[in-house]
């Protein structure tokens, strides 16, 4: 299998976004993966009567999101 795509150095000033609705289903994988059972990232009741209010994204989908932007958009050189 070859692979065509260019891996480049991401350089100081250079910009890329990626985004992403993260679903129930996102954060039932991840905490099956990752065994963080948190009740705010998957109890409604509990996220609620918290200080944020609503439910929260487990902190390693955000990395993971951050990881496919430097990973995927910044080496293949995609700028915005």
């Amino acid at each position: 299998m070859t692979n065509t795509s260019i891996r480049r150095t991401p350089t100081v000033g250079q910009t890329a976004e990626l985004s992403r609705t993260v679903g129930d289903n996102d954060i039932a994988l991840f905490t099956e993966i990752s065994g963080d059972r948190n009740p705010l990232h998957d109890d409604q009741a509990a996220a609620e009567a918290s200080r944020f209010g609503e439910i929260v994204v487990q902190g390693g989908i955000t990395s993971a999101i951050l990881n496919a932007v430097v990973a995927e958009e910044l080496a293949r050189g995609r700028r915005r």
